[in-house]
């Protein structure tokens, strides 16, 4: 019994052995898109010690730890080359444009929301967040809108969650037509994947 616990540790430190390198995206954990002109972080995931060199024809990879920053330069595949002590192994993702999204305050997401009334927003309560209408991308629906900065008529509020406070609600309430509110700030945060996205405006509704 003792040779076979020697042979069996002896093969766990064989080159090859226990070196399943993978890498996950942290806008998505089954995602492969990647966006060109932001930070995409990947993770670097199994036996991490044995990876020797990170190279991509197709753009800057800048490694800390056990995490790429990954900034694609053009629209197509994105490969990413690992050597370890024992092999080669490439990981293809898709990089692309930064997906078109809407920012509603009613809940009628994909209708106009330049100019809204106040009995939709009211109604709505909240912020809403979602790619547009045509987009194929899912980026959004991996993230949860944490916290907003929202400005009525020069009064400003810091909102955490997507819906309105009680002192936002009762500032609404009172407006009179032509108001405008504004959004700025937007955070957005993926729980699977502990990520942060920030969306910045600002961004201006007129209430009729």
């Amino acid at each position: 019994m003792r040779w076979l616990f020697s042979i069996l540790l002896l093969l766990s430190a064989l080159p090859g052995v226990a070196q399943n390198i993978t890498i996950a995206n942290l806008w998505g954990k089954d995602s492969r898109a990647i966006y060109i002109g932001i930070q995409n972080q990947l993770m670097l995931e199994g036996n991490t010690n044995t990876v020797t060199k990170i190279n991509s024809p197709g753009g800057s990879i800048h490694r800390a730890g056990d995490t790429l920053t990954v900034y694609p330069v053009n629209k197509g595949a994105f490969v990413i080359e690992v050597e370890t002590t024992a092999a080669k192994k490439s990981f293809t993702f898709e990089a692309d444009y930064f997906p078109r999204f809407v920012i509603a305050l009613t809940d009628s997401i994909y209708l106009n929301q330049a100019v809204v009334s106040k009995q939709a927003v009211l109604k709505s309560g909240a912020l809403h967040i979602a790619g547009s209408k045509n987009s194929g991308d899912k980026l959004f629906d991996n993230f949860t809108l944490t916290r907003y900065a929202l400005s009525i008529d020069g009064k400003h509020y810091q909102v955490n969650g997507k819906h309105f406070p009680k002192a936002v609600i009762e500032t609404i309430s009172n407006l009179e037509s032509g108001s405008v509110i504004s959004i700025d700030e937007i955070l957005l945060y993926n729980t699977d994947t502990a990520q942060s996205l920030t969306l910045k405006g600002p961004r201006a509704f007129k209430i009729l």
